[in-house]
């Protein structure tokens, strides 16, 4: 469907794709525009201006009302973005986007919005950039200043020193968040992903603050204090319910956790929810972990798209 719907829009709309970042770029009636992937839908970006001054976005809810394949839109500075409803099928979502991009610029040609430079304002010729992470629409000059910002900071990280003993920290003090998700979840009967990505997020980001940066033996390191962490907060949410039934002290409790369930003839549902807890972290914890990566690269990246 991704395929089809790339051929469908490069042909039919005469837009250009960029695989690295999967986004779209155009020009419509005088109007740069981009096509940014957001999940199942779509956003559509433009740079515009009117007399000067950057738009309202109270301004275009006649247009969302009036365009049933728009369902709302953000303005920051000179760039609005409208959100453009999943289609169901290649062609559906292509007849959606058509409709989007054909409602959007004859409503901005017929209320006087002009194309302009999302950074400066000037009403200059504009180009779809990718710069440290994000889709912009910028002038030549303000391009330049954007990429080679960018490039500044990339030369400064791979410059910096790796801080390990700060990064396992930091990765420790994520790692205790998602435990106490898991500990907090795991006391109303659930085992659930999102302590997976909670954990995911807080250890890798904790890494990256205190280490300085995000490599690949921060990843690693962060992937082992996690698993470290999902065993102690799976054990002691065993713990706590333990030393309830038990009427013991919670340090006591949590030591002879194994013991006390093979005593309660609960072991296979101690070491199931374990495996389950691991499973279940994994799946919310490698994507975010990979976001985070990408995320972290792409911030190092300025090119013209």
């Amino acid at each position: 469907m991704a395929t089809r719907l790339q051929d469908e829009l490069c042909s039919a709309e005469r837009l250009s794709f960029d695989p690295a970042s999967g986004v779209y770029t155009g020009n419509r009636s005088g109007y740069s525009l981009a096509l940014i992937p957001a999940g199942s839908q779509m956003n559509l970006r433009v740079s515009v201006c009117k007399y000067g001054a950057s738009a309202d976005r109270a301004a275009f809810k006649a247009l969302i009302k009036s365009c049933k394949p728009l369902k709302g839109c953000a303005v920051q500075g000179y760039g609005v973005t409208f959100s453009i409803a999943a289609g169901g099928t290649a062609a559906k979502q292509l007849e959606r986007i058509s409709t989007s991009i054909r409602a959007v610029t004859e409503y901005l040609a017929m209320n006087g919005y002009q194309n302009c430079c999302e950074a400066c304002g000037r009403m200059e010729e504009t180009s779809g950039c990718y710069v440290g992470g994000s889709v912009k629409l910028l002038c030549a000059e303000d391009y330049q200043n954007a990429s080679q910002a960018v490039f500044r900071q990339a030369e400064e990280i791979a410059q910096k020193n790796e801080n390990v003993i700060g990064g396992i920290v930091g990765a420790l003090i994520g790692a205790l968040i998602g435990a106490a998700v898991i500990v907090g979840i795991g006391q109303l009967g659930y085992v659930s992903m999102w302590s997976g990505v909670v954990m995911g997020v807080c250890a890798v980001k904790g890494y990256e603050l205190l280490g300085g940066k995000l490599s690949t033996k921060g990843i690693v390191l962060s992937c082992v204090i996690m698993a470290i962490m999902v065993y102690l907060g799976h054990r002691m949410d065993w713990a706590i319910t333990i030393a309830k039934v038990r009427g013991l002290e919670l340090g006591e409790a949590f030591r002879e956790t194994e013991q006390a369930v093979r005593l309660f003839g609960v072991s296979r549902n101690y070491y199931s929810n374990l495996a389950l807890t691991f499973l279940f972290t994994a799946i919310g914890a490698v994507p975010t972990i990979i976001t985070a990566r990408k995320k972290y690269k792409a911030k190092q990246v300025a090119y013209k798209l």
